[in-house]
């Protein structure tokens, strides 16, 4: 399919415009767009290709290191595209104990119920169009080939500890790591407001040595991860995860 990719490419540029001008970017052309890297023997067979045709990606990393913004343009972009976000599986705080560090250990898996997490994903795999609907994402059809937009289906996952939980590690079918140093993160943290504000020391004695922790047994067990740096543009960022997105579509028809 000669010139398909520099041509996906071009688009993703003049979309990075377009948004800056606060024009939309129309969801039946990236369809096309995602057609046109499908052969026509994988239409045919749709049947046989709808699991080919499902992608899971994690966005995940260290807090305040641009996931949200990451994962609400790519939401935005994708055709068929659902969300799950990890922090609304957090426990309720009065399940969350008090550490040796003096904190409520809200940074480690024991804060989430992983379970149903998976579960939530799963229902995703299972039947995407109903997860879709569920969630009050519409589900597109293009005009010129209506089954085919139909096989194209992408999950989001969301998260600060997407990749220290086996049974979730297992699903994606891409994984990103936004990282950003020390300082750039503390920085980034003193700006946020959350509804339940940070005690004074929380990022210095709980948040930052728990990022480190579960990096480091992320990185002992080998996960496949694609680091991104998070103090690249939006822009930059976006476009990187995008093209790695269309490829995947490629290796899979």
């Amino acid at each position: 399919m000669p010139g398909t990719r520099a041509f996906f490419l071009n688009e993703i540029a003049e979309h990075s415009l377009a948004e800056k001008r606060g024009d939309s970017f129309p969801l039946h052309f990236i369809c096309k767009l995602f057609q046109a890297c499908i052969p026509a023997s994988a239409k045919e067979t749709k049947a046989e290709e709808a699991g080919k045709m499902k992608c899971i990606i994690g966005i995940g990393g260290v807090t305040n290191g641009g996931k949200t913004t990451l994962t609400n343009r790519l939401i935005k972009a994708l055709p068929n595209c659902c969300v799950v976000h990890q922090d609304d599986f957090f426990k309720p705080q009065d399940q969350i104990q008090v550490g040796e560090d003096g904190f409520k250990q809200w940074d480690v898996l024991d804060s989430l119920d992983m379970e149903a997490m998976v579960s939530t994903v799963k229902a995703w795999m299972e039947n995407p169009v109903k997860f879709a609907r569920s969630h009050g994402v519409n589900v597109s059809r293009d005009s010129q080939s209506p089954s085919s937009s139909r096989d194209i289906h992408v999950l989001v996952i969301e998260g600060f500890l997407l990749y220290n939980y086996r049974p979730l590690v297992d699903l994606f079918n891409k994984r990103y790591y936004l990282a950003v140093p020390y300082d750039e993160c503390k920085r980034r943290r003193s700006t946020r407001r959350y509804t339940v504000p940070d005690p004074p020391g929380l990022f210095d004695g709980h948040v930052w040595p728990m990022y480190l922790k579960h990096r480091k047994e992320m990185e002992a067990k080998e996960v496949d991860v694609v680091y991104l740096d998070g103090r690249e543009s939006r822009d930059a960022l976006f476009k990187q995860v995008f093209e790695d997105i269309q490829n995947q579509f490629l290796n899979c028809s």
